[in-house]
């Protein structure tokens, strides 16, 4: 047995950022309960949910914002007794903190075991080991691998039998095998939600959709079998999508019902719908039980099984909120993305949800490599057509590179010295979601044309939009001022109002 502590790092965003998105620490908890379920004693230090409204500018960069504990509070937070102290780090970008925060916790803890998971571990981990006194990382799935480490340096054992772990041999980084997927996902206990104040984040409404209840984050798939060029989850998961049996996931859902109130249910899988005949099961398995909740497709999922028959079932069963991501209106730039996505089934789908009384979001994305004006104005047109169809709410970001994604490395190889791996450079990574800076890794896309591209096509949408549909611009103000949140849109403009006010008072 192991006294183990695993820590949720603090939250950051540019000041000027148009989403503030977190929900309680999915992957964290999951560790924890796997953990705990092998016997060890489990301690969780959530930076997020333990100082939610308290807001911070950040030591090496003014313009970014963290949310959650400082430094010197994880510190003091940490027991003495720990044998193994685990932290992710799921985002590029905000490694620069995450970097002094291990140095801060080494520093106070020099003799305890220091591991490192989620995506920037997984993509950048030479890095991570080279740069800080993190020992060791754990690569993708994480649950069997810490547990594996976690025994074995308790034990003493050789560290280059444990498949999917990177630590320096000397003074070279160096990863073992990779670990295969876990293929039976009902053997994972759901998360160890009571470890942490799950209340405050329930309380607050802060989700990747909109809350429209007492809302909990649920996975009931890990992976997926796509190989968009600039996404991080062939890295993380492989390309297998494995699927929680129905009744798992619903019986999940359940507990929380009862242990919690809640009744709006958020599924952050990568991509959710793959299979029709799970979706229908799903969908079937809970009106069987006649549950009366909400749920939704927040993330992203692909449309390839989205018909009319599938969008009345899932409304039936209380799904009324789906989220596509086209990403572009030019097949070129699709095909450069390796986006396989075929835009006619894509309005086909969308106009079917739309029919059914769903509520429909899009994500887009501008300033790929390669992507020209021609191509944004495909884009465009999409956007414009999608609006007169009916489609709610569009996101539209700006590319960035990420590491272990393979743009990130043929962007790279051409141009070494703009990534050398400096805080301006991951700072810069910031600058997706925000409306008053970019950057740009398209050479012939400025920073400014693509500020420019990104406000204009928002703009655009809601214009015609609410032009068409008036009645939406006046439920989007009732909404702001009585906190009820009907599409993202509600929840970014309730929590800009919200951190308003909250300045005001100081």
């Amino acid at each position: 047995m192991n006294n183990i502590t695993l820590i949720n790092p603090p939250h950051f965003e540019l000041k000027l950022n148009y989403s503030s998105i977190f929900h309680p620490p999915l992957g964290l908890c999951y560790i924890a309960s796997y953990m705990r379920e092998k016997g060890h004693n489990v301690h969780v230090i959530d930076a997020v949910g333990q100082a939610m409204d308290k807001r911070s500018g950040h030591s090496l960069n003014r313009d970014i914002v963290v949310q959650g504990l400082a430094t010197d509070e994880i510190v003091n937070n940490i027991p003495a007794e720990s044998d193994v102290i685990g932290i992710t780090c799921m985002f590029t970008p905000v490694w620069p903190y995450v970097r002094e925060l291990v140095k801060a916790i080494k520093k106070r803890f020099p003799d305890i075991p220091l591991v490192m998971g989620g995506e920037h571990a997984t993509g950048m981990w030479e890095a991570v080991l080279s740069s800080s006194p993190v020992d060791f990382c754990v690569l993708g799935e994480g649950e069997i691998t810490f547990e594996e480490l976690t025994d074995s340096i308790k034990k003493g054992d050789r560290l280059n039998d444990i498949s999917g772990i990177a630590y320096m041999d000397g003074q070279k980084p160096i990863a073992n095998k990779p670990r295969p997927r876990i293929r039976n996902l009902d053997s994972i206990p759901p998360p160890a939600w009571d470890l942490i104040d799950v209340e405050k984040y329930i309380e607050r409404g802060l989700f990747m959709g909109a809350s429209k209840g007492r809302t909990m984050p649920i996975i009931a798939t890990r992976g997926c079998p796509y190989r968009c060029r600039f996404c991080t989850a062939r890295n993380m998961w492989g390309s297998v999508w494995v699927p929680r049996s129905v009744e798992k996931v619903v019986d999940e859902i359940e507990f929380y019902m009862n242990k919690y109130k809640t009744n709006d249910f958020h599924l952050m899988d990568l991509t959710a719908i793959i299979r029709k005949d799970w979706i229908v099961r799903f969908a079937n398995e809970i009106l069987r039980r006649n549950l009366g909740i909400r749920w939704q497709l927040p993330v992203g999922t692909r449309t390839v099984v989205i018909d009319k028959e599938v969008t009345e079932l899932l409304v039936k069963s209380g799904c009324r909120d789906i989220t596509f991501a086209p990403e572009s209106g030019s097949k070129d730039v699709l095909d450069k993305m390796g986006k396989t996505i075929d835009l006619r089934q894509l309005e086909n789908s969308i106009k079917a949800a739309i029919s059914s009384k769903m509520t429909v979001c899009l994500f887009f994305l501008i300033g790929f490599p390669g992507e020209t004006v021609e191509d944004i104005k495909k884009t465009f047109k999409l956007i414009r057509k999608m609006a007169l169809i009916g489609v709610h709410e569009i996101a539209i970001s700006t590319f960035i590179p990420i590491p272990g994604t393979s743009v990130f490395d043929e962007l790279k190889e051409k141009d070494p010295k703009r990534f050398e791996l400096t805080n301006e450079f991951y700072f810069a990574l910031f600058s997706s979601l925000s409306l008053n800076k970019t950057d740009s890794w398209n050479s012939s896309l400025s920073k400014s044309e693509l500020l420019g591209f990104k406000i204009r096509g928002l703009i655009m949408f809601y214009a015609i939009s609410f032009a068409i549909r008036p009645w939406r611009f006046v439920r989007l103000l009732v909404n702001l001022f009585t906190g009820k949140q009907e599409t993202k849109v509600d929840r970014v403009l309730q929590e800009m109002l919200y951190k308003h006010r909250r300045h005001e008072k100081k």
